[in-house]
């Protein structure tokens, strides 16, 4: 069995049509899925501005096993954008590069293009 690790912003923050193929993936197949939620140290006033949770946490999340980072660009909710760059540079690193990086652009392409070999992303 290949095992891999999907990571994802909060419900609140990633687009359901972005969030259900991976679970759907995950469960049809044994993998494991670990969500990168917002530092709950952090007050919900604080929070709500829109920033992403720290990258300090996604650090942590990620290791050897990682196979696949599930990313969001932007907030269809809130309109955040992540610095999906610095997230596909730690997961990269953190899994020793065995991981593949998937970045759900949908709510940033409209307002700008991507540039896909800067955030080194592999879809």
């Amino acid at each position: 069995m290949r095992i891999f690790l999907t990571i994802f912003f909060s419900l609140l923050r990633s687009h359901e049509a972005h969030i259900a193929p991976w679970l759907w993936a995950a469960e049809a197949s044994g993998a494991t899925v670990k969500w990168w939620r917002f530092d709950s140290s952090v007050s919900s006033s604080q929070s709500s501005g829109g920033d992403p949770p720290s990258l300090d946490t996604l650090k942590a999340l990620v290791g050897p096993k990682t196979r696949l980072a599930a990313l969001t660009h932007v907030s269809n909710i809130l309109g955040s954008v992540f610095d999906v760059t610095a997230a596909t540079t730690i997961v990269r690193e953190a899994s020793g590069g065995a991981a593949h990086v998937a970045v759900d652009g949908v709510a940033y392409v409209p307002h700008k293009a991507p540039n896909v070999q800067a955030i080194g992303c592999d879809w």
